[in-house]
Order: C-alpha cells, then sequence, then structure tokens
C-alpha cells in the first residue's frame, strides 16, 4: 500500500467533495486495505469541507444471513437508528403520516423498536407522546378495504413497500434538508449522504445478492421518470474496489455480460478512486 502524504489527502478531500457535488450516485473504489474507511473518516472530520453534508453509514456485512425480503428491512431499521440518534425525529409531523388504524399500527411498531434499541431516549418518548394523541382518532377504524391495500405499501422487502420506517426516514431527512430549531438551537441545512460501506468484506455470492436488493430498491417506484432514490438522500456512496469486483462479476455471469451495464445502477460519473 502507498500512503499518502497530507497535501495529497487535502486534495483528495477536494475531489471527493466535487464528486459528491455532481454525483447523486457513486462508486468509493480502491483495492481492499487501501484505505477506503481510513479516507471516509477523514471526510466526516473535516468540518470546514464537508460542513453542509450529514453522513449516514451501513455495513451490508451485517445481513449476509438473512433471506433478500430481510435485507431491506435491516438497511432501513440502521438508518433509522442513526437518525433518531441525530435527534432528527422529533421533527416528523406524525399525525400528517398516520391517516387510518393500519398506518397507526404498523408506526406503534417502529416507536416500539426505537425504544428497543435506544432505550431511554427521549426522541422516543416524545414520539410515543405524540402517537397517543392521536390514537384516539383511529381506535373505531376498521376499514377492510383500506387496509387490503395498504398491505403491498407494508410488505416486508416488497419493492412499493413504504411503511412507517420508510415514511419516518423520508421526512427525518425532508427536516436535514430544510434546517430546523431543536430546544432553541437552530440546525442548519445539510444534505444526508447514505453511504454503503465494507462490500468487499463479502464473498461474492453475497455481493452481488446484495446489490440486486439494493438496485431493485434504489428508486422510488412512485416516480419512475425521476432519478433519485426511494428516501430522499442527496447522495449514495457505495464503497467497494470497482476494478477486483469486475473480475469477480466476468467469473460469476461470464466475459459477454455487460459489468458496466449492471454498474451504471450504482454511479452517475465514473467512480472516484
Amino acid at each position: 500500500m502507498d500512503y499518502i502524504g497530507e497535501k495529497e489527502l487535502k486534495n483528495k478531500l477536494d475531489d471527493f467533495k466535487n464528486h459528491l457535488e455532481n454525483a447523486d450516485r457513486m462508486i468509493l473504489s480502491a483495492k481492499f486495505g487501501e484505505g477506503k474507511s481510513f479516507f471516509l473518516q477523514q471526510v466526516r472530520e473535516d468540518v470546514d469541507r464537508f460542513s453542509d453534508y450529514e453522513f449516514i453509514t451501513i455495513y451490508p456485512v451485517n445481513y449476509v444471513v438473512a433471506p433478500n425480503e430481510d435485507i431491506f428491512e435491516y438497511i432501513k431499521r440502521d438508518i433509522l437508528i442513526q437518525l433518531a440518534k441525530l435527534d432528527l425525529l422529533s421533527g416528523i409531523d406524525l399525525e400528517r403520516l398516520i391517516t387510518s388504524i393500519f398506518s397507526f399500527e404498523n408506526f406503534k411498531e417502529v416507536i416500539s423498536f426505537l425504544f428497543s434499541c435506544i432505550p431511554g431516549g427521549n426522541i422516543c418518548s416524545k414520539l410515543l407522546d405524540k402517537a397517543t394523541e392521536i390514537s384516539q382518532k383511529y381506535e373505531e377504524q376498521k376499514n377492510t378495504y383500506e387496509k387490503y391495500f395498504k398491505t403491498f405499501e407494508v410488505q416486508k422487502g416488497g419493492l412499493y413497500e413504504d411503511d412507517a420506517y420508510t415514511q419516518m426516514i423520508k421526512e427525518a431527512l425532508c427536516v436535514l434538508k430544510n434546517g430546523y430549531n431543536e430546544g432553541g438551537k437552530d440546525n442548519p441545512k445539510k444534505k444526508p449522504v447514505l453511504i454503503i460501506e465494507d462490500l468487499d468484506r463479502l464473498d461474492p455470492a453475497h455481493l452481488f445478492r446484495i446489490l440486486n436488493v439494493i438496485s431493485a430498491h434504489i428508486d422510488d417506484c412512485s416516480k419512475p421518470d425521476k432519478v433519485g432514490n426511494k428516501f430522499g438522500f442527496s447522495n449514495i456512496v457505495i464503497v467497494m474496489d470497482y476494478d477486483t469486483t469486475q473480475h469477480v462479476f466476468e467469473h460469476f455471469y461470464g466475459k459477454e455480460a455487460s459489468y458496466t451495464g449492471y454498474m451504471s445502477k450504482f454511479l452517475t460519473e465514473e467512480p472516484f478512486r
């Protein structure tokens, strides 16, 4: 491994920021063990260059034992926990999101999950208080017809899912993008960035399985004509060795398969090397 000096590191940080500003989907590429995670840590700690960004990181290596339909559920929960720890959920308008007894029960599940992961957290208490205020409104609702159609939105792992986890992530990211006031303190607008880390640690079969799940869910199915992602992140950064993965891909699928076409789902410019 060739170590870079401080000046070169600063130049790379400048280049990375420029890449973020021009690519909503990107791949951070270097060989295994050459410092991708170290570089991203420098990015997070560089408050001068990246003060306009908030980085949310997930580690798909934790999901390899899960079936495909559960992988995206783990991703949503990991994202939501980090947003809760940033105190971005208290600004969510629950009353606007909860529109039926069915969605109310779904949101109760999410709040219970947050309580189990962040015990004693003020954010969970605030959400529970809000939900309790709303509960009476839907206590008597028993609309089977609506429940039937809502089932598609909360189907675990379904392409069209838009359950309480997804909705709360969307709303929290809107709060982050628009800026918010918490405890009398104004928090400036920030661009949320999702970093998908450590894909190099997956064996090939799991790597492409998880990439396929991410690929299937990366777009907002309700807005197929718009480039972006279903949650509303400003950027998605996938961390992997782009070139080595090409060799693995061609070994798995054959050299006639289009690696460039396959990876075009995950990047809008050349990989950042």
